[in-house]
């Protein structure tokens, strides 16, 4: 099987690299589930089921997203990672504003050099991606261009956890 990680973000496209995995035996599955992370979104907070995770295959399920906007379209909710949330929030805001072309493909470049999508979804998604340690943020892409956007922080650490996905 070959997953993925990127996410179609209003109308522009983060991609990243693609993680090939096998097929898990039913006694691996059973042993080795993967932590679930809820992700829950409203018109005025996202959340998230856990703090943290360990390293390794987490599941990702979009519980709730924000009502669809009728500007703006229906909401996604996406994981990302980076250094620097504060300077990766002002390109993204570049890309959803009247900014020239130049401008625009600038903030791009800028954000694919400096962070991963690790999938994303509306309510009802679920997906599992193999995550390092690090801090790890959900986003609602719909808060986003209002300048105040909705998002969660959680980290992975500790020792590896899961390592096989799962159907």
């Amino acid at each position: 099987m070959l997953q993925i990680k990127g996410m179609a973000l209003g109308g522009c496209v983060l991609l990243t690299t693609a993680l090939a995995v096998g097929a898990a035996s039913p006694a691996a599955a059973a042993s080795d589930s993967p932590p679930v992370m809820k992700l829950k979104g409203s018109k005025t907070a996202l959340t998230t089921s856990k703090a943290s995770v360990k390293p390794g295959v987490v599941q990702f399920n979009v519980a709730k997203t924000q009502p669809d906007d009728p500007q703006a379209g229906p909401d996604v909710i996406v994981v990302i990672k980076t250094k620097n949330i504060d300077a990766w929030l002002k390109h993204l805001g570049v890309v959803f504003s009247d900014a020239s072309e130049s401008q625009v493909a600038s903030a791009m470049t800028w954000l694919n050099s400096h962070s991963t999508v690790f999938g994303g979804g509306r309510e009802g998604t679920v997906w599992q991606v193999s995550l390092p340690k690090g801090t790890y943020y959900a986003l609602s892409n719909n808060s986003v261009p209002t300048g105040d956007p909705l998002m969660s922080t959680f980290k992975v650490k500790g020792k590896t956890g899961s390592t096989t996905l799962h159907k």
